[in-house]
């Protein structure tokens, strides 16, 4: 007797897109948490520019915006970290429903991708400096969610 198999064959461009998703939520968890070590190395320094800084004849209103802005930055990275990995945790069960074809994983990775560059913005500052860094954290995710959006019709 002779089976055939009539599960719809997942296309090879989703395959692809699921990969590729999976080796960026892992990288994505691997830099938040060196991101940590890297904001902890910054708060040494900009308390050490600050000490510096008030030991000079005067101190400039740029350079205590930047520390304000720094700090902010500092006490509410470990908040904007586990929210990340919760997001990159998202994305990862959102390719693995994809992988298996139900249209609702699109959805979960939609959510676990634009909320994390959205929460840099109001975690992290408002800044210049941040605010490029969140368009340009943005450009990758929406060419995933649009490539993704393509394979719709391919799911449940």
């Amino acid at each position: 007797m002779e089976q055939t198999n009539t599960a719809p064959k997942r296309p090879t461009f989703l395959t692809v897109l699921c990969i590729l998703t999976w080796v960026g939520s892992v990288w994505a968890i691997i830099s938040l948490f060196l991101g940590k070590a890297a904001v902890s190395m910054a708060s040494g320094m900009a308390e050490g520019m600050s000490n510096m800084a008030e030991g000079a004849a005067g101190s400039s209103p740029e350079l205590s915006k930047a520390m304000e802005d720094m700090n902010s930055a500092v006490s509410n990275y470990d908040t904007y970290m586990y929210i990340g990995i919760a997001c990159a945790l998202l994305c990862i069960v959102g390719a693995v429903m994809m992988w298996q074809l139900k249209k609702m994983g699109f959805y979960v990775y939609v959510v676990g991708e634009l909320v994390a560059p959205i929460l840099a913005i109001v975690l992290l500052g408002s800044t210049a400096m941040a605010g490029a860094m969140a368009v340009l954290g943005l450009i990758i995710p929406i060419v995933f969610v649009v490539l993704y959006g393509l394979n719709l019709k391919h799911m449940k």
